[in-house]
């Protein structure tokens, strides 16, 4: 990417855990989330507005942060995102959706993580609906082995609850 285009990118970071229980186990707490983006801030000199943090699951629709990070960036008021996974956005097809959108309509510029920059190019639009598609696929495995399980205690004498 060349250094103008770098300098005219307004990042917000976006860090999420599934969960509002702070006790949850996960591949990388909030904490670790933002040292991670503030790494990536530091070493490639990115102008990061800020760095949103939510507990909550990506699943369903209507994470408040989230939405205000996506009204940010259709007001222009920023152009890139910088996140420690891509499935930290979205684990569901219409949060993914309205992401590639945005880089269809010109404001959204770059979703950056440590691995790699998601432009508005077909194949980085592609990878990036692949990640969603994938974390999705995830949650939706996650969500039968659950209920599998649940049914096997209560064919077992459990009371699942």
């Amino acid at each position: 990417m060349n250094n103008e285009l770098q300098t005219n990118l307004k990042f917000i970071g976006y860090a999420r855990k599934s969960s509002e229980d702070n006790r949850e186990r996960q591949a990388a707490s909030l904490p670790d989330q933002i040292y991670i983006i503030e790494g990536i801030k530091a070493k490639q000199n990115l102008n990061v507005l800020e760095v949103l943090q939510e507990s909550k699951s990506a699943y369903e629709k209507g994470r408040p942060l989230f939405e205000q990070m996506l009204n940010a960036i259709e007001n222009n008021e920023a152009n890139a995102i910088v996140t420690w996974h891509a499935n930290r956005l979205a684990r569901n097809m219409t949060d993914g959706g309205r992401v590639i959108d945005l880089m269809d309509m010109g404001k959204l510029i770059e979703v950056k993580t440590p691995s790699r920059a998601y432009r508005n190019t077909p194949e980085d639009k592609f990878m990036l609906n692949l990640e969603f598609s994938l974390s999705k696929k995830d949650s939706d495995d996650k969500s039968v082995v659950v209920v599998r399980g649940l049914g096997k205690k209560a064919r077992d004498g459990w009371r699942p609850g």
